[in-house]
């Protein structure tokens, strides 16, 4: 702001109030994002969110909701928790089992992570065969097709941006699918997890 000011003051000419505004807009933005991904490097449970989320802004999720599907509101919910690191998949959990973070569902010896529920878990084949279906019915064919290109974990973190991070309002019916998708896998791992425990 100094170097935007000194000169004017120097030269006695006027600064323009809109070009101000924006100046100052643009600092405090850069301020409170920089302190934002600062914020995020002290929580070792953000590891999705670090990945999804790259400015302040509200989550594509809640304006999906928010927008005309308010029904939708409790499973945005689970994806916040999802994304938060907060579940009972064993990568977040600190109640952890014998063998670590290693999935005890399926017998493929990876780390229980959100991509191995939602695109690797044997466990749960049959019904992610079926959501994922849909999922895809619903996607533009050049969207399934990057989509196809991307590793399990890159398309684990591009649901759970939302498709990129902006809010695409013909999607709507792709937003619902692939809400679907994530929580009704979560909903069943969860009851797993519950099962376990009693």
């Amino acid at each position: 702001l100094m170097d935007l000011l000194i000169p004017a003051l120097k030269s006695a000419e006027t600064i323009s109030i809109l070009q101000f505004k924006n100046t100052v807009k643009k600092r405090i933005l850069s301020y409170e994002n920089n302190c934002f991904k600062a914020t995020m490097i002290m929580y070792k449970h953000l590891h999705i969110f670090k990945v999804c989320v790259k400015d302040i802004k509200e989550w594509v999720w809640w304006t999906f909701c928010n927008r005309a599907h308010a029904r939708l509101q409790r499973k945005a919910r689970t994806l916040a928790c999802l994304l938060l690191g907060e579940s009972c998949l064993l990568m977040d959990s600190s109640k952890i089992n014998k063998t670590g973070i290693i999935c005890n569902l399926c017998n493929s010896g990876q780390a229980e992570d959100l991509a191995h529920l939602l695109f690797r878990c044997d466990h749960f084949k049959d019904l992610r065969q079926s959501l994922w279906c849909n999922v895809q019915s619903k996607a533009p064919l050049a969207m399934l097709n990057d989509m196809n290109t991307m590793s399990q974990s890159q398309r684990t973190h591009f649901l759970m941006s939302g498709l990129g991070g902006d809010f695409i309002p013909e999607w709507d019916d792709l937003y619902e699918a692939i809400l679907e998708f994530i929580v009704s896998l979560y909903n069943c791992r969860l009851n797993q997890a519950q099962v376990t425990q009693a």
